[in-house]
């Protein structure tokens, strides 16, 4: 008997009589308690300068958050997220990092990691294709001159083109790219290839194409009207110029026609507001013009008002430049 149950005990027990599933569980709690205590440890160090690099301060933590997510540990990410906001201890912080914010944390560090790493690729094949240009390769016409006198001779076309390849996934089928046309799209911005992107821009400009969603064709672009930003303080015109490029689909809007002449109306004029009636500009005008001329019929008390009005829509909207072009 005693022999029976020493081997149950050495089965189903562990050491200190515990079932070995429940000691496997408590130990696999004490394992994430323990990941999340030091990246909350880790993050609080951060945190301390949050207000002078808040965006900054969104990277690291979200570069912690994916250092635990690659465990494996967590089901979801949201589960991941309430956890350590959880184990956050001052409350201050916890105002600041909620799982909300975390989760934006954590995708704001995988967007900079993608657009990093692209912009390596650019940068490689930047300055392969130069050196291609410039002659800085073999007589044979097929490889580099220092890999030839290094011993490692290398085909730089087929180095080229293996970049390429990885550059050509994040572009749309339908774009007709060129390893030498992506080239010539970096010649404005060759300056900055020496650096990193993060050091190229900065984390609150990085923030803003993450926050618009710029698409990773459109980086070359992003990097060129960023770079102008780089030590300004407003930042509001870079935001407009980030949503025109950004992938956010525009509200979809009904189609809008003049009630006069039936013509369709652009509802992203910046030119125009539609208060009430839409009504196409040249259309209002020669309306107001035949009424103040009493051609047609308009109930109106004060008359005046009419030309008045004409003549604020022809200053407004430049409407006699708009007519001469059609004559």
């Amino acid at each position: 008997m005693k022999m029976g149950m020493m081997w149950r005990c050495g089965d189903g027990m562990s050491g200190d009589g515990e079932p070995v599933e429940r000691s496997e569980e408590k130990q696999e709690y004490l394992e994430k308690e323990k990941l999340i205590t030091e990246a909350v440890n880790r993050c609080m160090e951060k945190w301390k300068g949050f207000i002078e690099n808040k965006f900054k301060t969104y990277y690291y933590t979200g570069e912690e958050l994916h250092r635990l997510w690659t465990t494996g540990r967590w089901k979801s990410r949201m589960q991941l997220y309430n956890t350590f906001y959880a184990s956050i201890p001052d409350r201050v912080y916890r105002d600041e990092f909620t799982p909300k914010i975390l989760w934006h944390c954590h995708r704001f560090y995988e967007y900079v990691e993608d657009a990093e790493e692209l912009w390596n690729n650019f940068r490689k094949l930047f300055f392969l294709v130069m050196e291609k240009e410039d002659g800085k390769v073999s007589q044979s016409g097929k490889f580099t001159i220092t890999g030839y006198l290094e011993g490692e001779v290398k085909n730089i076309e087929e180095e080229v083109m293996e970049i390429f390849d990885t550059i050509r996934k994040v572009y749309p089928d339908w774009m007709v790219i060129e390893p030498e046309s992506i080239a010539e799209s970096l010649e404005p911005v060759k300056n900055l290839l020496k650096k990193s992107l993060k050091n190229a821009l900065s984390y609150r400009i990085l923030w803003e194409m993450y926050h618009e969603n710029v698409p990773s064709y459109r980086l070359i672009e992003a990097v060129k009207i960023g770079s102008a930003y780089r030590d300004k303080k407003t930042l509001e015109t870079l935001r407009r110029e980030y949503s025109r490029l950004g992938a956010r689909k525009p509200r979809r809007l009904p189609p809008l026609f003049c009630h006069l002449c039936g013509a369709q109306l652009d509802w992203d004029d910046k030119n125009i507001v539609w208060i009430h009636v839409p009504v196409e500009l040249r259309c209002l005008k020669e309306y107001l013009i035949k009424a103040s001329t009493g051609d047609i019929n308009m109930t109106i008390e004060d008359e005046g008002i009419l030309e008045e009005l004409c003549m604020e829509l022809i200053r407004k909207y430049n409407i006699e430049e708009i007519g001469e072009g059609e004559e």
